[in-house]
């Protein structure tokens, strides 16, 4: 939660209905505050925010939310969105890409780069390097950021959202919450931000691998 906890200057209630967000703008290489107010678009059919919203009701999610739409212009530039681009804004951090071959098993190492003076996804690219790992390699890297308490996602590269049969769907990101190694298990928890779709193979909620 550091991360996160650190981008609100107000980290309470505000009796005035405004807060201020601290968002990293990597074309100018300085952190922006982000004024917004607690005006969140909604339904009226069931009183729920159009957008983001929190399973217990937390105010910030929608704050932050809006505050990421001011500082790329709207809402709709948030569609479908950039998880690289996202953890720049948040972490003002250079961020790593590692995307497997799927054909070879291994996996190479990307920097991403800005090719524009501009706030949206669309100002980052991935550029190759000649870095290359095996998968238990790629697990150590994993738990080395993972204990670094570093922010980190994963996602299958496809250019719109598809369930695959074992639940994952192509196109949407997931959190990475933990990586774990018990008893030569090598295992990562994933959080799925829709809440439905559930991986449902090997460690998933109903396995019995759990026994």
């Amino acid at each position: 939660h550091g991360p996160i906890h650190n981008l609100f200057t107000h980290r309470s209630i505000s009796i005035y209905g405004k807060y201020t967000v601290n968002l990293y703008n990597k074309s100018t290489n300085k952190w922006e505050k982000i004024t917004v107010d607690d005006k969140i678009p909604y339904s009226k059919s069931t009183n729920k925010p159009f957008f983001a919203q929190s399973c217990e009701n937390e105010i910030w999610v929608c704050i932050l939310e809006k505050a990421f739409a001011k500082f790329v212009g709207n809402y709709s530039m948030l569609k479908g969105g950039n998880v690289a681009w996202a953890l720049q804004a948040m972490t003002g951090d250079n961020i790593k890409k590692f995307t497997q071959n799927l054909e070879t098993g291994s996996w190479m190492k990307q920097n991403v780069i800005n090719v524009s003076k501009d706030t949206r996804p669309s100002s980052l690219r991935f550029m190759n390097t000649a870095e290359k790992y095996d998968n238990d390699q790629m697990f150590e890297i994993f738990k080395e950021y993972d204990c670094s308490d570093s922010m980190l996602a994963a996602y299958i590269v496809n250019n719109s959202e598809w369930k695959k049969s074992n639940g994952i769907v192509a196109g949407h990101a997931y959190s990475i919450l933990q990586v774990v190694d018990v008893s030569n298990f090598k295992l990562l928890q994933l959080r799925n931000p829709w809440g439905r779709f559930e991986w449902n193979g090997d460690w998933s909620d109903q396995s019995k691998l759990w026994k």
